[in-house]
């Protein structure tokens, strides 16, 4: 994620339902990736083609992949046609220390906890995030995307790279840690067109 300077903040996020439904659709499994590019990035020449690009798994249903692509990305990229939606084989396993990422043909990543004196992950409490107020800190093993259409070539191994455990439910109650699971997948690229609708959870930046 992180680079010497803000600026150069690049950020590839992994979104993996265990279990959940959304809209009356089954989600079980279903993994999401979103990547926004740096400050720095935005403001090259030529200009970026996109502010963000997702992809979606697609062994999902059509109307799940959209769902999927609503509820984990901003509002604001949708409306706009800034953000390219790509339905694309994603495989989300876990490793024995962390997690790890393939969507075929586009991005690699392996991210492994960071420990302390005591052997235990470290944690970093009350984070103001929408995911969930604690962060589990790791690195970044391998992060490699490649996007031509997206216009993203991107080597971040070794940055850091952190993950949260949290229930989303109906009501205002505080985020609740559960186990994430796993999903194999396997299919083609076809962009989605952006939906016009959103949900109040995303943030706007």
């Amino acid at each position: 994620m992180f680079g010497p300077q803000l600026s150069d903040c690049r950020m590839v996020l992994v979104h993996h339902i265990d279990r959940g439904s959304a809209q009356g659709r089954r989600l079980d499994g279903a993994t999401v990736v979103t990547v926004y590019p740096s400050i720095a990035d935005l403001k090259a020449k030529p200009e970026a083609r996109f502010r963000a690009s997702v992809y979606v798994d697609n062994s999902l249903p059509r109307e799940a992949q959209e769902l999927m692509v609503r509820l984990f990305t901003p509002e604001h990229l949708r409306k706009g046609r800034q953000m390219l939606a790509t339905p694309v084989p994603i495989r989300f396993t876990r490793t024995a220390d962390g997690f790890r990422t393939e969507v075929k043909g586009f991005i690699q990543a392996e991210t492994r906890a960071r420990t302390g004196k005591d052997g235990k992950q470290i944690l970093v409490k009350n984070v103001n995030f929408v995911e969930g107020g604690e962060w589990r800190v790791g690195e970044s093993v391998v992060l490699t995307l490649n996007d031509p259409m997206a216009g993203y070539k991107w080597n971040m191994s070794g940055r850091n790279g952190t993950w949260s455990v949290w229930t989303w439910t109906r009501t205002n109650r505080p985020p609740e840690a559960v186990s994430p699971g796993e999903r194999h997948d396997l299919s083609s690229r076809t962009p989605l067109s952006p939906s016009h609708s959103g949900c109040s959870c995303c943030p706007k930046s």
